[in-house]
């Protein structure tokens, strides 16, 4: 099997991850490109944030019309979800040279939020790879969980409160454990779908390389999506405040904020920046 070696690591510029000036810088191109924006916030907040597990209300008569509607609910919202999964990878690596187009030149096109250049399976690999490697660290509290259920339904143990309160506090204390290391590989993994898009890496390289230049760098990642939640939670607030017709307004507009803001860290914190228009990420 054919290896891959990795380029020379980079000197990974650490204090990029400033969140106050890149926010600023990212605010000002929001500002002079407000629709383009904004769709791409909000293409990007639709493939990446949807849900399928909408609590649908039910139907205490039983009405079969009702449950019947439900089920084609579920079956819809689920339809959609597996959409969204797999336009995932075509709106993020078109956001991301959006993205760079904008920090690059200050304008933006449309079209490219909807090109893949070629990287959909690795986008998408990346995105699975990821998701399995967080789910790992559960993998005890979940294995907990399930003794203690088998253990009460079997009636092991008799009527010990005792052991039962011990199975419980093990899963707290694992969970926290497991909770712990979901965030601490999310962070690991966080850059790889840009140094995948912008260092033209397949998908493991890709997670090799954020791996490498997350080491010493969680705590500054971790910082700067603390901030970007409580701008997005901002933004929230203030579109139901604004007659809640506004949150169809605004969190697009902070993702695509926060989103070119990472990119600008990311950008200056691995030299990818254009020298020739360097004054223009000031």
């Amino acid at each position: 099997m054919e290896e891959h070696a990795l380029p020379p690591e980079p000197a990974f510029a650490g204090a990029s991850f400033q969140f106050g000036p890149r926010l600023r810088r990212a605010v000002d191109l929001v500002k002079q490109n407000p629709l383009p924006a904004w769709l791409g916030g909000f293409l990007f907040l639709l493939v990446s944030q949807n849900r399928t597990d909408f609590n649908l209300p039910s139907s205490e008569s039983g009405s079969d019309a009702v449950d019947t509607m439900m089920l084609f609910a579920f079956i819809a919202m689920g339809l959609f979800g597996l959409a969204m999964f797999f336009a995932y990878p075509v709106i993020a690596v078109g956001f991301l040279r959006f993205q760079e187009s904008l920090l690059r030149t200050g304008r933006a096109e449309v079209a490219q939020l909807f090109n893949p250049e070629g990287r959909y399976l690795t986008v998408l690999g990346i995105r699975v790879l990821r998701g399995l490697a967080m789910f790992a660290p559960m993998i005890p509290a979940a294995l907990i969980l399930v003794a203690g259920v088998l253990m009460m339904l079997s009636k092991v143990g008799g009527d010990s409160v005792a052991l039962y309160i011990v199975l419980i506090l093990a899963g707290v204390v694992v969970g926290l454990a497991g909770l712990f290391g979901m965030v601490y590989i999310y962070l690991g993994f966080v850059l790889a779908e840009r140094v995948a898009v912008f260092e033209d890496m397949r998908a493991m390289d890709a997670l090799r390389q954020s791996w490498r230049y997350a080491n010493g760098m969680r705590g500054s990642l971790f910082g700067f999506f603390f901030l970007s939640g409580l701008v997005m939670l901002a933004s929230v607030v203030l579109g139901f405040l604004a007659l809640c017709v506004g949150v169809l307004v605004f969190p697009p507009l902070a993702m695509a904020a926060t989103e070119i803001a990472f990119t600008d860290a990311y950008l200056l914190a691995t030299n990818h920046r254009n020298p020739e228009v360097a004054n223009a990420f000031v």
